[in-house]
């Protein structure tokens, strides 16, 4: 499968139902010993290739995704989680390879699915193929996705189905159908009942449970509790309702070349407040703080009973989390897993939660951890998952799931969407300062999958790590980095961050705010500064480029008094040419240095007289001439310094501040010459 995306497209778009019936496609494998189901993709769309494996009643006996690369069996392999689009083949980003005669003979049917992460959908997409190859790496057969299918509020499709003929105890053979069919659902998970429908002309009798449902969370993903629980609701015809208690199952998978039945893992949890400031801890020493209790071994028969669930796996330890009575200053609840043997996860396969509703024991969301990639190498904590508040009616929520490709963060755009909901502005001065959760407005517990590995087996040498992924409200690259359009951080030294991340840092359009009360509007680069608006708590306002944090570049400074001066800038102070505004509006203009005027200028009285001449590091020196506007009188001259005497010994005293020596005035353009000093002196100018 391929498709290329549009680069300067982002999209936020809500869910809603779309199906859109396609021409299907039929063929017969016969000789095949190995299929490689590849998929391609390009650019930045989020999306990923998952497998979904059936017996003849519809039963799930595997599902291989991103979270479990390998079933049981050995016979189904991804062969890469392609986060960047840049591909793992010449002319495909992720492949599938299905070796169909190692299948187990209880498995009859595969199901592939192509999906898109809620912050994406298939409209961004140009176009979309799928392609089957043989053993030999050979294409057998390739179809496109019609573009009726690849539009807004798409997320899914069901792309390929491979099922057996015959019957279960003695199979003819396989066979293959191309599907098509696009869903609105974000995961394989959320499609258990569409997959096995699209199956039923070749098993009548599949039984097919329309609440046979789970999320299945990406890294870096989240999404309402409430919208999970009450997408499958309304779905079925049933009353929304609001989450008030999950259950967080824990379990990590034993490699089976690890040689062990156990390892020593514990699942702990990290609360803070919404800087980032740890105000609980609950683990093995400490099992229940207000409204979060572990249990331990302690495990319900429905945690137990897990061969029947969509996505199993063997549970371990559990928490419960009554969100009514969570403490209020907790915004965040990470749940991270660490390892006391010093084995860290080579001997895991992977590590996974789930999260399921309390009061009906329904599923919610499961979330997994491959171990065996690159980056749990010699890490001994992995970050699981994190729960956490979030005002629906802040001005982050409404510019970060705000319906436009307009990703640009503007304090205008933001007043603007909240007047339109009838909210009150927001303060002009403050910008975003105002803690956008905390107001007692609409609070919404969201979940987001997390799959970050870090150094420390104890739970103070994993603590900076947790709180580094609890101030953090985005999405995240292949590698874990900070990567999206519309995020959010809140520092642990006061500081705030809204706008984009790239590959780990700010990059693009952002606010960030100071502590200090200071805020920045505008464009950054690689992490640092590059154009924009600094904002000072003492009316002080800088409105141009920077380099490396420092104004460089072109800009206007607006001083607290009214003062204004524009013109060049060299780490952060005045540099080449500038004009500098009184709020009177007296004017100074022409060459600065190292923050003070330096060279040629010319100064210009509102009312009075106008002059020209030079100054030497901030003080007028050598030839001058001014001119009344007023009488239109010319007067010439110069700044001299008076000598200061010295013996010699010590240090040199300063001079005296240069004074000035009239030479001739000019009189309707008839000149007299002034013998001795002048007692006029130009005014302090800077």
């Amino acid at each position: 499968a391929g498709w290329t995306v549009a680069p300067e497209l982002d999209l936020d778009l809500d869910i809603s139902c779309l199906k859109v019936c396609v021409h299907l496609m039929q063929t017969t494998l016969t000789a095949m010993t190995k299929l490689p189901f590849v998929d391609r993709r390009q650019l930045r769309v989020p999306a990923w290739r998952d497998g979904l494996m059936l017996d003849a009643n519809g039963a799930i006996k595997d599902a291989i995704f991103y979270g479990n690369m390998l079933d049981t069996s050995g016979a189904v392999r991804h062969l890469g989680d392609d986060v960047t689009g840049e591909g793992c083949a010449k002319t495909e980003d992720e492949q599938i390879s299905v070796s169909l005669n190692d299948l187990p003979t209880d498995v009859a049917a595969l199901v592939f699915m192509l999906n898109a992460s809620t912050s994406s959908d298939l409209s961004r997409t140009e176009d979309i193929f799928f392609r089957v190859r043989d053993a030999k790496n050979e294409p057998l057969v390739e179809t496109a996705l019609p573009k009726e299918c690849r539009v807004k509020e798409t997320h899914s499709v069901l792309s390929l189905a491979l099922y057996r003929t015959g019957e279960a105890d003695q199979w003819d053979g396989w066979c293959m159908r191309f599907l098509l069919e696009p869903y609105s659902e974000p995961s394989w998970g959320e499609l258990i009942p569409e997959a096995k429908k699209a199956l039923l002309f070749a098993f009548p009798g599949m039984n097919i449970d329309p609440s046979e449902f789970v999320a299945i969370m990406r890294k870096s993903e989240d999404r309402p509790l409430d919208d999970i629980a009450n997408f499958r609701l309304l779905k079925n015809g049933q009353e929304p309702t609001h989450v008030t208690s999950v259950r967080i199952d824990v379990g990590w998978t034993v490699l089976a070349s690890a040689g062990v039945e156990k390892v020593d893992m514990d699942t702990n949890i990290l609360l803070t407040d919404d800087k980032g400031a740890v105000v609980g801890e609950v683990n093995f020493n400490n099992k229940e703080e207000k409204g979060i209790k572990l249990l331990g071994d302690e495990r319900s028969v429905d945690a137990t009973s897990d061969d029947k669930k969509p996505a199993k796996f063997p549970v371990h330890e559990q928490v419960v989390v009554t969100l009514t009575e969570v403490d209020p200053k907790v915004k965040n609840i990470v749940i991270f897993v660490t390892n006391y043997s010093g084995t860290g996860f080579t001997q895991l396969e992977s590590v996974r939660c789930r999260f399921v509703e309390t009061a009906t024991g329904q599923d919610l969301s499961v979330f997994s951890v491959d171990c065996r990639q690159g980056e749990a190498s010699g890490k001994k904590t992995v970050m699981v998952g994190k729960v956490y508040r979030d005002n629906i009616c802040s001005a982050f929520h409404d510019w970060k799931f705000a319906q436009t490709q307009d990703s640009e963060l503007s304090l205008e755009a933001v007043q603007k969407m909240q007047a339109q909901r009838g909210l009150p502005a927001f303060d002009e001065d403050a910008g975003l300062s105002i803690p956008d959760w905390e107001q007692k407005a609409e609070i919404q517990w969201r979940i987001r999958g997390l799959g970050q590995f870090c150094y420390g087996e104890t739970i103070a040498e994993a603590t900076p790590a947790a709180v580094a992924v609890a101030v953090y409200d985005g999405r995240r690259d292949g590698d874990g980095l900070r990567h999206d359009r519309r995020a959010r951080c809140c520092y642990p030294n006061g500081d705030s961050y809204y706008g984009q991340y790239t590959h780990g840092k700010r990059d693009g359009m952002g606010i960030y705010m100071f502590r200090y009360g200071s805020a920045y509007h505008g464009i950054f680069k690689e992490g640092h500064l590059q154009e924009g608006t600094m904002e000072h708590p003492d009316g002080g306002k800088y409105v141009g480029q920077y380099m490396k944090d420092k104004m460089e570049g072109e800009g206007t400074y607006i001083y607290p008094g009214g003062d204004k001066y524009s013109g060049h800038w060299v780490s952060g102070k005045k540099e080449g040419h500038g004009r500098y505004e009184y709020s009177n509006g007296t004017v100074l203009e022409g060459d600065w240095k190292n923050g003070q005027p330096d060279g040629n200028l010319k100064y210009d009285e509102s009312t009075t007289y106008k002059a020209a001449g030079k100054f030497d590091k901030g003080v007028p020196l050598g030839p001058w001439q001014f001119q009344s506007k007023k009488t239109g009188l010319k007067q010439e001259g110069q700044y001299k310094y008076k000598p200061v005497g010295w013996s010699g010994e010590g240090e040199p005293p300063k001079p005296l501040p240069p004074k000035w020596k009239g030479l001739s005035w000019t009189i309707n353009r008839e000149t007299q010459v002034l013998r001795g000093f002048c007692k006029c002196y130009m005014r302090t100018v800077i």
